[in-house]
């Protein structure tokens, strides 16, 4: 198999899939189901981005072998003469980094500010999977993420020459650094180590700048190959320069998570009867061993951020990291109300007493202590929506 042969698989066997999951969606009524398959093509879409133009990239540089002539650098064995493979290879080729590798980023970038613009940034849209982690003034930076993996793979696959490539792919992250800094679109998860800064845009920064090190390194090695002392002098400031770095982060991030809130549960071996829970969220809630397992992981996630959430911005004494944190609220609401709902219908309906009545009696005692500054989620604590099956 030849890497002609791989350059087609790799567009038509996913086009096949997506086509296969688009006409699933379509037909399918059961609202759980076909949840599951829009994220599942979202993900599978954004996945194949980066291989499909690093193929392409790999199509395009040939060279003069003495023996076989004009052919692929990637694979000997294919021809780059002109002709109707060849031309049927470039027409493929300009396609895909018009529809995927600017199209799909394009996409991204509209229909985002299109549902902020309309006030539809909920866990219900089927981008939810592509902005669920960036603020809502920038739910559109996932385009930026791919326009720079594109623009990367395109410089490397143009240019030969490594100082070329080096200054390419430098002003590339550069610009993204630029943007990165200029929006700061992850969400906030304030530090307490690193005050009024959120640690998810700590992480990204820091991998920006490790990328721009490492592409200043690069172009000086270019510039100068020779001159092995300075490359390890700088190779051995770099590393440790992201070691203290990545371990004060990762410090940060444990000590702040060592204060989440965790629903403790009682063994069913002590404690059978139902356990009396108040209308607000309290860490000394109770649930038995059985009814975490109904009420299910995810929700306790989403429960446990929701709570750690509302207790950073009561306890926040900065203006602007409270604005950010509550910004991030609405949408952490309607992923809270859509995994209910999901869960709610996954129920086996038919064993009401030990199933459905006691997980429904939790969801709603869940979402009557979601308080935010004394504003109550939902009228009355209730799931949008009849579910009192």
């Amino acid at each position: 198999m030849t890497q002609l042969h791989n350059f087609y698989m790799m567009i038509y066997i996913p086009l096949a899939t997506f086509i296969y999951l688009g006409s699933s969606i379509r037909r399918t009524t059961n609202i759980v189901k076909k949840t599951a398959l829009i994220e599942t093509l979202g993900f599978l879409v954004l996945l194949w981005y980066s291989p499909v133009l690093q193929m392409v990239g790999s199509m395009i540089e040939c060279f003069d072998d003495v023996e076989l002539g004009w052919v692929l650098l990637a694979d000997p064995n294919v021809s780059c003469v002109e002709g109707f493979s060849r031309t049927l290879v470039v027409y493929h080729a300009l396609v895909i980094c018009a529809v995927v590798g600017v199209g799909l980023p394009a996409i991204i970038f509209v229909t985002t500010r299109r549902l902020r613009s309309k006030g539809q940034l909920d866990a219900e849209s089927m981008f939810a999977p592509i902005f669920e982690f960036y603020r809502s003034d920038a739910p559109y930076f996932e385009s930026f993420h791919l326009l720079r993996k594109g623009l990367l793979i395109l410089l490397v696959s143009i240019f030969s020459e490594p100082t070329s490539q080096s200054l390419g792919t430098l002003c590339t992250n550069l610009l993204f650094w630029a943007a990165l800094e200029r929006t700061e679109p992850m969400i906030h998860q304030p530090s307490s180590i690193f005050k009024g800064k959120s640690l998810f845009h700590l992480i990204e920064r820091g991998a920006a700048m490790t990328t721009i090190l490492g592409n200043l390194f690069a172009l000086s090695g270019a510039f100068n190959p020779t001159n092995e002392d300075v490359e390890t002098i700088l190779g051995v400031l770099f590393t440790a320069v992201n070691l203290t770095f990545v371990t004060a982060l990762f410090i940060s991030f444990n000590r702040d998570l060592s204060n989440a809130v965790i629903i403790p549960y009682a063994s069913e071996l002590k404690i059978e009867q139902e356990v009396e829970l108040g209308p607000s969220l309290s860490k000394n809630k109770l649930r038995t061993e059985s009814l975490r397992v109904d009420v299910g992981k995810d929700i306790e996630a989403l429960e446990a951020t929701w709570i750690r959430t509302a207790a950073s911005i009561a306890s926040s004494t900065n203006e602007k990291e409270k604005r950010k944190m509550l910004g991030d609220q609405p949408f952490l609401r309607t992923k809270i109300y859509k995994a209910i709902r999901t869960r709610l219908l996954a129920l086996d309906a038919t064993d009401v007493e030990k199933g459905v009545a006691r997980v429904v009696f939790e969801m709603d005692e869940f979402l009557g202590g979601m308080l935010v500054e004394g504003d109550e989620v939902g009228e009355g604590g209730a799931l949008p929506g009849n579910h009192e099956e």
